[in-house]
């Protein structure tokens, strides 16, 4: 990726508050739980209460400005808007939102809602990816800057200088001034405001400064008040851009948008191209179960072949209590010859990746490396880390994906919440390559189990 264009305007016509979101780690958690707080508040009462009477549904013009300040802790008067989604099936589409002052932090933040409805599911179902461009940057050859249709639709409606949200917005942020824009959102709300950023802002660089650490501003086209901070933080987003275009909005010192995903979360993790690699894996992995089955004489203890029933096994000698020497046996050979098995599956991707290469003129002497990867390494070998590895070599594949759009993945810098932890994403394509297949893949997804891993985190 080369460097983003510069803006005309110089530096010293910039606000003073413009590096207002300059943050430590310490800032950035801040930032994150406060940014969930509104993101998780869009959902309304459902998050909190179960089986809710239609009453206090968020639909109709029911859910108000004053439920939505009780639950983010804000002040009535502090919210400027609510938008609720229409339910008339003939209305174009449009996502629930609201938009709050912050005096403190200086912004105007919108909150876009997630996927509630209907109608939020059939733009979650939309299976085009779009081509577009962005106020003054242009992708350089090779670069390819798609997005998912639906959500692109819906960002490009939701600020356009026609809509509700454009009129509140520039009204507040001219009543106040040096205030920047915050757009927040869970799952297809946080990919509706990622993208809906996107559309609003342009890359900062003052002459002489590295390319790297300019600043993300509102663009003069956009009919917003000019070279105002603005950025988004997306909690749960589901795979929506190209890895270009996602890269391009993790440029600066701080991004336009930062994506935070919780634990096994699939919903990062599952598109057209994850399914793609994820079948490639399954394919080498019956294969090599299919010869392990012929050459083995362990019969139903080689865990190699009785995959599942092996899991099982080694998941109740786990759990159990006071294991014997016996089960703690049992317990390691299952675990050696489920990385033998998973060494094996590695083997047999490179060596379907190295014929494709052998059978290209141009291949020569591009012989993938070993992919045998030791017991000792065991613990340095992550799923994403080998997947790094096949990706580099991996030219055909790599055609195939963007010959169909390329594989999507979620917007900007990525950050990882595992166990209470905060991880920076350094490599999201491999990433967010494949999903993992864990029991609570599903439930890592919803708003209270980011409203309680977010809560968790220390500042």
């Amino acid at each position: 990726m080369t460097s983003p264009q510069v803006s005309a305007s110089q530096p010293d016509s910039l606000h003073p508050d413009l590096r207002s979101f300059n943050e430590s780690n310490r800032d950035l958690v801040r930032t994150i739980k406060w940014c969930g707080r509104l993101a998780i508040s869009a959902y309304g009462l459902h998050v909190h209460i179960v089986d809710l009477p239609p009453t206090f549904t968020p639909s109709g013009e029911r859910f108000s400005r004053q439920t939505f300040a009780y639950l983010s802790r804000l002040n009535a008067d502090d919210v400027l808007h609510a938008d609720i989604q229409s339910l008339d099936a003939d209305a174009d589409y449009s996502p629930t939102f609201y938009v709050v002052r912050d005096y403190v932090r200086k912004v105007v933040c919108i909150a876009v809602r997630g996927t509630q409805s209907f109608s939020d599911i059939i733009v979650d179902l939309e299976l085009q990816t779009e081509e577009i461009e962005l106020p003054q940057v242009q992708p350089t050859p090779g670069e390819e800057f798609r997005c998912h249709a639906g959500i692109w639709r819906a960002a490009k409606a939701l600020v356009s200088p026609q809509s509700k949200l454009f009129a509140t917005l520039r009204q507040a942020l001219a009543e106040n001034e040096g205030f920047g824009v915050m757009f927040c959102g869970h799952s297809l709300g946080g990919a509706i405001a990622s993208a809906a950023a996107l559309l609003l802002a342009e890359y900062f660089i003052p002459d002489g400064a590295d390319p790297d650490s300019g600043t993300w501003v509102t663009n003069m086209s956009s009919g917003l008040p000019a070279r105002r901070p603005i950025r988004a933080v997306s909690f749960a987003s589901p795979v929506s851009m190209t890895a270009d275009l996602a890269g391009r909005a993790a440029l600066g010192s701080v991004p336009l948008v930062t994506t935070v995903v919780l634990g096994s979360d699939i919903i990062p993790r599952v598109g057209h191209g994850q399914i793609r690699e994820l079948r490639r894996v399954l394919g080498a992995l019956s294969r090599v179960r299919r010869r392990h089955a012929m050459a083995s004489s362990e019969g139903q203890d080689d865990a190699r072949v009785h995959i599942l029933r092996s899991y099982w096994d080694w998941r109740s000698i786990t759990k159990a209590e006071g294991a014997d020497d016996v089960m703690l046996h049992r317990k390691e050979r299952i675990e050696e010859q489920l990385w033998s098995l998973r060494r094996d599956v590695e083997s047999d991707l490179y060596a379907a990746i190295k014929a494709r290469l052998d059978a290209e003129s141009t291949a020569g002497a591009r012989i993938p490396p070993s992919p045998w990867v030791g017991p000792q390494q065991r613990d340095e070998a992550p799923l994403h880390a080998l997947a790094t590895r096949r990706q580099e070599l991996d030219t055909a594949t790599l055609r195939s994906e963007a010959a169909q759009g390329g594989p999507l993945i979620p917007p900007g810098r990525c950050i990882w919440i595992n166990n209470k932890q905060i991880h920076h994403v350094e490599s999201p394509l491999a990433f967010f390559s494949l999903p993992e297949l864990r029991s609570d893949m599903f439930a890592a997804h919803f708003p209270a189990a980011y409203e309680e891993a977010i809560l968790e985190l220390r500042t």
